[in-house]
């Protein structure tokens, strides 16, 4: 019990830490007038003149015309060191993800890797999450098992020798220890919160535009101002309720 107290307690203590650096990189990334810029050579950044593919989970290769203007992507970008952190991030994606491949929504999803942050390393060690990191192995080995391990099917992901591709992206996209940026199918960036965007909305975010967020927060204050029994208690997948006496007894609202 008192071990995994102890997991317990270290396992929110790295989530405080990432909460905490998230919003502290997010105000400061509304401040840089970088941002203000919506429109990106994405295919640019994510290919190089001697590299015109990306890989997937099996290590194949995937060339940059079956991507280039014809999916929406999300690019991931964090610390592949970090596992745990990584295992949140993608288990706040996978549900949307699974149902957008259903609703047969034309969407790709990038991994790139961030180097290691001297300075994120020291805070994660300060506070008791030394044994979430994966740092005493060399960069290269720790992220072939992260790819092996972690990537989920159908992502794709940028090669990691290429440094100064993986560089440019985190330079200019990462705005918190896991970013998730959208673009839509011309490269225009969408938002570079598509971690809270997706942990909020789901799947009905797509395709994570402005536009399309201000529908569903219209729509979450309607369903506010017009509450009643119905409204609190049941959703649109589930219209009854279950008996706390005895599990089989449904409860029919109507």
């Amino acid at each position: 019990p008192l071990k995994r107290r102890e997991g317990y307690i270290k396992k929110n203590v790295l989530r405080q830490i990432l909460y905490v650096y998230h919003t502290l990189i997010s105000l400061l990334s509304l401040l840089s007038s970088d941002m203000a810029e919506t429109h990106h050579n994405l295919a640019g950044l994510l290919f190089s003149d001697s590299r015109d593919f990306l890989l997937d989970s099996h290590g194949t290769q995937v060339k940059r015309d079956a991507i280039e203007g014809k999916l929406t992507v999300g690019l991931l970008i964090g610390p592949h060191w970090l596992p745990k952190a990584l295992e949140y991030a993608l288990s706040i994606i996978a549900e949307p993800y699974e149902e957008l491949l259903k609703e047969g929504k034309p969407i790709i999803f990038i991994y790139v890797a961030s180097d290691r942050d001297p300075e994120l390393i020291e805070t994660i060690q300060k506070y008791g999450g030394a044994d979430d990191l994966d740092i005493d192995r060399p960069d290269a080995e720790s992220f072939d098992d992260v790819v092996k391990k972690n990537l989920p099917h159908g992502w794709l992901y940028m090669p990691f020798d290429d440094v100064e591709s993986r560089m440019r992206v985190v330079e200019r996209f990462k705005t918190s220890i896991f970013s998730l940026c959208f673009f839509d199918s011309d490269g225009v960036l969408q938002t570079d919160q598509g971690l809270a965007l997706l942990d909020k909305w789901g799947a009905p975010a797509y395709p994570f535009s402005a536009d399309q967020i201000n529908v569903l927060e219209q729509e979450a204050k309607q369903r506010l101002e017009n509450q009643n029994l119905k409204v609190l208690l049941v959703h649109e997948d589930r219209d009854y309720l279950i008996s706390s006496k005895e599990s089989n007894i449904q409860v029919w609202i109507t």
